[in-house]
């Protein structure tokens, strides 16, 4: 069964994604905008498109490996606050007017609500068992099966090379 609340913030972050990608290919297309201005923010906004797929299949095809979407989920979220940050700092530049002004404030609007989605995110996925389990990536074991644990899974690892004894003098 689906988690529906997972898939339910993953879409309204997708649909704030998308007001983010509208403010930050405006923002690419003002002139006298240089390229490395809007570097890091595409950045984020492409790892955050992946997070979204990465959740998505996680929510709908079950995979157990809910901690490594948590820890992603966290990476992109700084990465967000960073390029909010330089947007609001645009925001506040005197010299900033106009559409420049405008395409900033719309990808300001998007990182914000992404941001708030992705601590909703969190939390939820936090109070939850769907944010603490172990990395598995959908394998069962048979001891969590409820069955006996594989063999050779609790002894201690054979060394690769055997210690020869030593020579006695």
């Amino acid at each position: 069964m689906a988690d529906m609340l997972s898939m339910v913030l993953t879409c309204l972050g997708a649909l704030s994604w998308v007001i983010a990608l509208g403010g930050l290919a405006s923002m690419t297309s003002v002139d006298g905008v240089r390229q490395s201005a809007t570097a890091l923010g595409w950045l984020t906004l492409w790892f955050q498109f992946f997070v979204y797929i990465f959740s998505f299949l996680l929510s709908v095809g079950g995979l157990s490996c809910a901690r490594l979407r948590t820890d992603f989920t966290l990476m992109v979220s700084v990465l967000w606050c960073i390029t909010a940050w330089d947007a609001n700092k645009a925001l506040d530049d005197p010299l900033v007017t106009g559409k420049a002004e405008s395409s900033a404030g719309a990808y300001m609007a998007g990182a914000v609500l992404i941001l708030i989605v992705n601590f909703l995110s969190i939390i939820y996925w936090g109070v939850t068992n769907n944010g603490s389990e172990p990395l598995k990536m959908g394998r069962k074991t048979e001891e969590a099966a409820g069955g006996a644990p594989a063999p050779g899974t609790t002894d201690a690892p054979k060394p690769a090379i055997a210690a020869e004894p030593a020579a006695t003098v």
